[in-house]
């Protein structure tokens, strides 16, 4: 239906839709909308790299082309994941739920750390919501 909001996110507390007028002022970064770019330098595809190597292998993930649209990748998982502890631990409560694309750019550094601090045990809930976004990366990451 147009006009409609793709999808409808919490930010600050307050439901809001993913338009570029449906976000306030205050959240439209953490909506991905706030029409500045999403930082996707070589920090962040570094670390990008990083977390996906963690949680697929970096066999897996060798062939593949990072792009910044598998942060809205990311932001599906999170969202799949908010609740494993492995996450719970590190990272900050996003201020919209879900997530942005551009505030998962920002935590890409900080979720690479905590990974590779992690002990195994502490991954598997992580690992077992990543199993249903692997497709989609594979995806975007070969280009097909």
């Amino acid at each position: 239906m147009p006009g409609t909001p793709e999808c409808v996110v919490r930010c600050m507390g307050a439901p809001v839709g993913m338009g570029d007028f449906a976000c306030p002022p205050g959240c439209r970064d953490w909506c991905g909308r706030s029409g500045a770019a999403v930082p996707f330098g070589p920090e962040e595809r570094a670390a990008l790299r990083r977390v996906l190597e963690k949680l697929y292998g970096p066999g897996v993930v060798s062939g593949w082309t990072l792009r910044p649209e598998m942060l809205e990748v990311l932001t599906l998982l999170f969202t799949r994941a908010g609740r494993c502890s492995v996450l719970t631990g590190f990272l900050p409560s996003p201020p919209a739920t879900p997530p942005g694309p551009a505030w998962v750019a920002r935590q890409l550094g900080r979720l690479a750390r905590g990974l590779k601090a992690a002990s195994p045990h502490r991954l598997v809930c992580l690992r077992v919501a990543a199993l249903a976004v692997r497709q989609d990366f594979e995806l975007l990451g070969r280009g097909w």
